[in-house]
């Protein structure tokens, strides 16, 4: 059974098994190589709980076999009723350019007693606490990339405070499903900000009906303060069609809406530009839920081409 979490993030409840078998991956090049990482499973014993007098099995695989698989078992009888807790599953530090999928596993098969009680809520591979902050910090300053590369995060200033980049893959854009097609292409660019990094940028080549669209959770933000949400563009020459004016809009959680209209054929050619959405802060009301953002210009009529998206910047306001 899935339900809610106090977080509102989704968990899943145990209602009644006799072979418990839990398995997870992750992709290692998501990671900062040389920091070492601990996989955890959070997991909560709620009455009735029953059938755990025997212990459970813990695993981590690492990457392509190299070495022992970390196992162990433990007792989760032994853990408190109605709290979360944290199980550790094991520890390791990815290599550069030695990245596979890890597998993390809690399994209990050879008891044939029937339990009930458990709820999962996730599983996370924080970097552990023994990490080296001379590493770390000057790599989250730098930015580190998520989700293959379809993300970005960094810190910023002496506040530390969360920055993201949702790349052109991490968005809807309408008549993009496809690598390339006679609306968008796809091609790969630097990422200035990351030194010799390539992602992923979309090339408008061919539309009258423009609109970019994409969300994101407020909760992984830093409480408290002024952010902003920007459209990272550029124009190519030969760009036409631009004569109508492009509206960006940013939804809050609590509905409100902001809005603005930008005149295209001001920006600069051949270079990249940023287009504010609009700001918010990160106050009490909006700890959770989804800010929405959109870039759309669907009434002109007016064929457009020549317009390149990179992303969408999610930053504290200076």
């Amino acid at each position: 059974m899935n339900f809610k979490s106090e977080v509102g993030v989704e968990a899943v409840a145990l209602k009644n098994v006799c072979w418990l078998d839990i398995t997870g991956k992750f992709d290692t090049k998501n990671l900062t190589p040389g920091i070492t990482y601990e996989v955890v499973f959070k997991v909560k014993l709620e009455d009735p709980a029953y059938g755990w007098d025997a212990p459970v099995n813990i695993k981590l695989v690492l990457p392509n076999g190299k070495d022992k698989p970390q196992e162990q078992k433990v007792s989760l009888r032994e853990i408190p009723r109605y709290q979360w807790v944290d199980i550790i599953v094991g520890e390791f530090k990815p290599e550069k350019n030695s990245a596979g999928e890890i597998v993390f596993s809690m399994y209990e098969h050879e008891s044939g007693v029937w339990k009930k009680g458990l709820f999962l809520k996730d599983s996370a591979l924080p970097p552990d606490a023994t990490s080296s902050l001379d590493k770390l910090y000057p790599q989250l300053f730098d930015g580190v990339f998520l989700k293959d590369k379809k993300q970005k995060y960094w810190i910023e200033g002496k506040a530390k405070k969360n920055c993201f980049m949702l790349y052109a893959r991490d968005l809807a854009i309408s008549l993009a499903e496809f690598q390339t097609n006679n609306n968008w292409s796809w091609f790969t660019d630097i990422d200035q900000t990351s030194s010799d990094a390539r992602i992923e940028v979309a090339k408008l080549e061919w539309v009258a009906w423009l609109e970019v669209f994409g969300n994101f959770e407020m909760e992984n933000l830093t409480p408290n303060s002024l952010y902003e949400v920007v459209f990272v563009v550029k124009l190519v020459d030969p760009a036409q069609g631009w004569e109508v004016p492009v509206y960006f809009k940013l939804v809050l959680p609590t509905g409100e809406t902001k809005e603005r209209q930008e005149n295209m054929t001001m920006l600069g050619r051949n270079r990249w530009v940023e287009i504010l959405a609009g700001e918010f802060r990160t106050s009490p009301e909006y700890i959770f839920g989804k800010i929405e953002f959109s870039m759309y210009e669907v009434k002109g009529g007016l064929w457009k081409s020549g317009l390149v998206v990179k992303g969408v910047a999610i930053r504290p306001k200076n």
